[in-house]
């Protein structure tokens, strides 16, 4: 099994009024195109990959399959955080294009989370997937919700949902008045950024936003949260490093942290962890 996205946590959508409610895990294993029922380019099959849509915010993506009409992601897995059992699944087949900004969409499928409440496992589900009017092939994938554990926490359990909010930054050592602060959230130096705050004013900036994301093994999960220049992205102003069980020995934590390279700057950050057996 094939976890695509960060190597121990998958992002979500900023923070809103709701709360999650769970996760969703999607398994794409393979899908057949029509070969007539769309134009070949240069007399090929296309190199197709499937794009993952939950709701209105959260996308993952496969890997790309090269010149086949019988396309197969091996069990590439995608994790979600579900906020609303309302929402609807997604699952588009495209047409990669080395040179082309946009895909083409070849088909594409839905299906409604609701479902879940009786049967939250489903396996083998194989659904048509439609252009316009016509049937252009179809997918197959199988799809599992796993709750949030609202009871006593299983020890043995370092998998969850991540609330971290980011709520404001003081004595940040700025020389010029008009400059604007951000604060990014990743999981490394070199990884890509989970979330980035709105611009901050002042040598005291207050945000109070955040994100909800997916972390596999809390344990390993270290976070770096970076206070830059939101124009000249380049200059810190200092960064706090926190081991993810460090604020987690409780399910909750609000409260100061001091920041590296910087002379008196403190951040205070609160995290909420909901456990959730993924396995």
């Amino acid at each position: 099994m094939k976890f695509m996205g960060y190597k121990n946590t998958l992002p979500s959508r900023q923070i809103g009024i709701t709360t999650p409610t769970g996760v969703l895990r999607v398994v794409v294993q393979s899908a057949s195109l029509f070969p007539s029922s769309f134009r070949r380019f240069f007399n090929w099959p296309p190199c197709s990959f499937a794009l993952v849509r939950l709701g209105d915010n959260s996308v993952s993506q496969t890997s790309v399959v090269k010149r086949v009409f019988q396309p197969n992601w091996i069990s590439e897995t995608h994790l979600f955080v579900v906020h609303s059992e309302e929402d609807t699944l997604r699952l588009e087949v495209r047409s990669y294009h080395r040179h082309w900004k946009y895909n083409t969409l070849l088909g594409y499928t839905s299906f409604d989370l609701l479902s879940l409440k009786e049967h939250p496992s489903q396996v083998g589900i194989q659904s048509h997937i439609v252009q316009g009017s016509e049937v252009t092939g179809s997918i197959l994938f199988d799809i599992f919700f796993h709750p949030v554990d609202l009871g006593v926490e299983n020890p043995h359990v370092s998998s969850g949902i991540v609330s971290f909010y980011i709520l404001q930054a003081e004595e940040l050592q700025i020389k010029e008045p008009s400059t604007r602060v951000i604060s990014t959230l990743s999981l490394g130096c070199d990884d890509p950024l989970l979330f980035e705050t709105s611009r901050g004013y002042s040598e005291n900036p207050a945000w109070n936003e955040g994100c909800h994301f997916i972390c596999l093994d809390r344990n390993k999960t270290t976070i770096i949260i970076n206070v830059i220049n939101a124009k000249f992205r380049s200059e810190s102003f200092g960064h706090v490093s926190i081991s993810l069980n460090d604020p987690l020995d409780a399910r909750a934590f609000d409260g100061w942290w001091t920041m590296t390279n910087c002379k008196a700057g403190r951040l205070q950050l609160k995290v909420e962890w909901r456990p959730i057996d993924l396995r």
